[in-house]
């Protein structure tokens, strides 16, 4: 289904973009990849704040793209729209589903479950797609940025 269909089917809503918004979310986005880093934090909050700045990724393309996400599963959608705005290949959409998962069962059910190798994995694909995000914005967006 393309980003249209989910809005018909009420995934998403229509959300009129503009410059101070998306600098906004961009801002969001790099404080939270910097916080990330920083090793005096769990690998729990290491692995949330990469996490919520992929997060931010997506919600910043589907606001270049005039949505904005619309339902409760609102992490779920984001990420999928990453195969309808970044054009992310699907293992890498798989990757953050399973990283979406192991965010909400390390917030609501059990901390300390996050390695180290998965937060290193989060912090590598979010400077990769933040990179990717910029790159799509200089080239489609370019006057939102």
């Amino acid at each position: 289904m393309s980003l249209e269909e989910w809005f018909k089917n009420g995934l998403l809503k229509i959300s009129q973009s503009n410059p101070e918004e998306i600098k906004h979310l961009l801002e969001t986005i790099k404080n939270d990849f910097s916080d990330c880093l920083n090793p005096d934090l769990s690998l729990d909050w290491q692995f949330k704040i990469a996490y919520s700045s992929i997060l931010n990724c997506g919600i910043a393309a589907l606001a270049a793209e005039g949505y904005r996400p619309a339902s409760d599963s609102h992490h779920y959608w984001t990420i999928q729209s990453f195969k309808h705005t970044l054009k992310l290949d699907s293992d890498i959409i798989d990757l953050l589903d399973d990283f979406r998962k192991k965010r909400n069962r390390s917030s609501y059910e059990r901390t300390g479950m996050i390695t180290r190798r998965e937060v290193n994995e989060i912090i590598e694909l979010s400077k990769k797609i933040q990179a990717i995000l910029m790159e799509w914005l200089r080239k489609n967006h370019r006057n939102l940025i």
